[in-house]
């Protein structure tokens, strides 16, 4: 029985990783294909990375001598 719960608390572990990791064009995918709310696809994100103009604001600056 332990060994269950053990494997169950990693397996969700596991999916919890990759659907963090996921490129979040991904995850919209998938949340579309499942028929889910739009909003568990950026469940926790912030937005700033995304196909936005906020994308802008990621890319490193360049140091001025």
């Amino acid at each position: 029985m332990q060994e269950l719960i053990v494997a169950l608390i990693v397996g969700l572990a596991l999916v919890y990783t990759v659907w963090r990791f996921l490129p979040a064009r991904w995850r919209r995918h998938l949340v579309r294909r499942a028929g889910l709310p739009e909003r568990v696809a950026s469940a926790g994100a912030c937005h700033s990375c995304d196909d936005c103009a906020g994308a802008d604001a990621c890319k490193p600056t360049a140091k001025t001598p």
